[in-house]
């Protein structure tokens, strides 16, 4: 069951890290263990971000590109208006997920699970943050977490 398992947490992991990244999350590290259970870690830079984003569109000089942009975010929801920062039209919007316990909790089930991963996934899953770590008492999860700490 390893030779299954591990290849499907690992694409799991590079799946779930593609998509704190796309959210804007940024990864320094990740690593996966299991035992009887299964645990995915994710070192982030931060677990909150700001409410808005800057969002960037087109050069200005881009004709059609430019008035699809400025018609799209026109008064629409919006933080900004439309302004220009180094040649290209900016605006700023409003993040999906401030908070990447949020993301993983509504949106992990969404990523490149395999199978067997995936069918556990359904039944439930928790995400655990800084704090909560202490709860997993599996002495190899402790070794575990200081050699991913030590990299």
């Amino acid at each position: 069951m390893e030779d299954v398992l591990f290849p499907q947490l690992h694409k799991m992991e590079e799946s779930v890290k593609e998509m704190l990244e796309r959210y804007d999350f940024r990864v320094y590290n990740s690593g996966v263990w299991a035992n009887e259970k299964a645990m995915l870690l994710y070192e982030l830079e931060s677990k909150d971000l700001p409410g808005l984003k800057k969002h960037g569109g087109p050069q200005v000089f881009s004709g059609e590109h430019a008035a699809a942009f400025k018609s799209k975010y026109t008064g629409s929801n919006v933080f900004s208006n439309i302004y220009i920062e180094n040649g290209k039209y900016m605006v700023e919007i409003p993040r999906k997920f401030t908070q990447a316990k949020r993301l993983l909790e509504s949106e992990l089930p969404k990523c490149g699970l395999g199978k067997h991963v995936g069918s556990s996934i359904k039944k439930g899953y928790d995400v655990l943050e800084n704090g909560q770590m202490h709860q997993v008492r599996d002495n190899d999860f402790r070794k575990f977490l200081r050699k991913f700490f030590k990299k």
